[in-house]
């Protein structure tokens, strides 16, 4: 135990008095104070955010993360210094008034942000939280600072990516919407959905997919988001989608699962392909009515593509050289030739495509007027063997009314073989270039 000791002599006698006094609290109470300063001094300086402690507007003490982050290299550069020389010019006043405020007991926010000052004058953003505490010489206020440069650089970068993902997202031409998953609730919509779908805005925002029920097919919508499930994405998913009038658009749907603030969401963009869609409809119906045309034609009559594939062979040319179309169709490397001659070899016809003087020189007679060229060959393997002489012009006149007006173009090439009656007379090859479009045509000009 600790005792303090002290003796006195007894006046007048030889003898003396002891006083003892127990001071092992004192020691125990002297030795938790030690123990708490040193714990204090350790997460004073330790703790990795600054930490300053200020009485009466000027600086006490500073740990060195404090230091660090203000450019200070000791704490006695600042020790007896003001606070404010700490924050930037444009902040003080805030600080002035924050300090005024809890000086008159009145509220005060804690925790806020300003822009501090170094020591070589940079500024930075801080954040700053504070509090009264009770030092042994007196009441001092605590002040921890956090550097937020980093995280306000974030929240710029943020900030911009967003501005650019709504412009890109307003701005599109294609219908976008963003809802949340998987429940499905528009959060947004872009001005082209509104103008394709017919809607507002107010009438599709918060509303749930099933309940606006733009989807055509259910199952178009469930393959979707089942897509989205599995594998976070989904590209050009065919389908159909009703208008706000009930008109069907038909489109290339891509569908992709994003984060945002408002949590995790499914972002819709739909291509528009209905005008295509009638365009290809309009070329199937014309190539149909042009094909049937072909077939019922008098005149033996087949036709090449671009590639000089086989793509029609009617009735008429089957009986002129015995080949059904079932076994040409789709042929090319001029098998066409074959039915004519005995060998894959470039004819006449092949001359509408491209301009070949060998070829030319196979013909007997070969005139070219204008856009027309004359032609005349003798072909030994028509009619079962016999033979024939074929003589005929190519033009490049005729065509689909209205081709200029439309977004899909294929060429194709004709070759009508005209037989007269009489045995001993010439057959006639006529061999006319053909272009067809999506648009239909009110008349074949053949």
């Amino acid at each position: 135990r600790h005792v303090i000791d002290t003796v006195s002599m007894i006046p007048g006698t030889n003898q003396s008095i002891a006083f003892m006094v127990d001071i092992s609290g004192i020691k125990q109470a002297e030795k938790k104070i030690k123990q708490s300063e040193e714990k204090f001094r350790t997460l004073f300086e330790e703790t990795p955010v600054g930490v300053g402690i200020s009485r009466a507007g000027k600086t006490l003490m500073a740990n060195q993360a404090y230091l660090n982050m203000f450019g200070y290299a000791s704490v006695t550069e600042l020790e007896g210094t003001p606070l404010l020389d700490q924050v930037a010019p444009q902040c003080r006043s805030q600080v002035e008034e924050i300090t005024r405020r809890r000086g008159q007991g009145k509220e005060a926010p804690r925790a806020y942000e300003i822009v501090g000052l170094k020591k070589d004058g940079s500024q930075f953003p801080f954040h700053i939280e504070s509090a009264r505490i009770e030092l042994p010489d007196g009441p001092a206020t605590i002040g921890y600072f956090n550097d937020i440069t980093e995280s306000k650089q974030a929240e710029t970068e943020l900030h911009f990516s967003e501005e650019r993902f709504s412009k890109a997202f307003n701005a599109c031409p294609s219908p976008m919407s963003i809802s949340t998953f998987p429940d499905g609730r528009y959060i947004d919509i872009n001005e082209a959905f509104l103008q394709v779908l017919g809607y507002r805005r107010e009438e599709v925002i918060g509303i749930a997919r099933s309940e606006l029920n733009i989807w055509d097919k259910p199952e178009d919508l469930a393959r979707a988001t089942q897509s989205l499930y599995d594998q976070k994405s989904f590209r050009n998913l065919e389908a159909s989608i009703r208008t706000k009038s009930g008109a069907l658009r038909t489109g290339l749907i891509s569908g992709d699962i994003i984060d945002i603030s408002d949590g995790t969401c499914a972002l819709f963009v739909f291509d528009d392909i209905t005008e295509r869609k009638m365009a290809e409809e309009e070329l199937r119906s014309a190539h149909q009515q042009l094909a049937q045309i072909i077939e019922f034609l008098p005149d033996a009559t087949f036709v090449i593509d671009s590639d000089h594939r086989v793509i029609a062979w009617n009735r008429a040319i089957e009986e002129m050289t015995g080949v059904d179309k079932g076994s040409i169709i789709g042929k090319d490397e001029h098998a066409y030739a074959v039915p004519f001659y005995g060998e894959p070899r470039p004819i006449m016809i092949d001359l509408v495509l491209m301009e070949d003087s060998v070829t030319s020189l196979k013909y007997e007679y070969v005139e070219k007027t204008n856009t027309t060229i004359y032609g005349e060959a003798y072909v030994p393997c028509t009619y079962q063997g016999r033979g024939a002489w074929l003589w005929g012009p190519r033009t490049c006149s005729r065509s689909i009314r209205n081709w200029k007006h439309s977004p899909i173009r294929s060429r194709m090439t004709c070759a009508l073989l005209l037989e007269e009656l009489k045995p001993s007379a010439r057959s006639f090859w006529r061999i006319t270039p053909t272009t067809w479009t999506s648009r239909a045509a009110s008349t074949w000009n053949g």
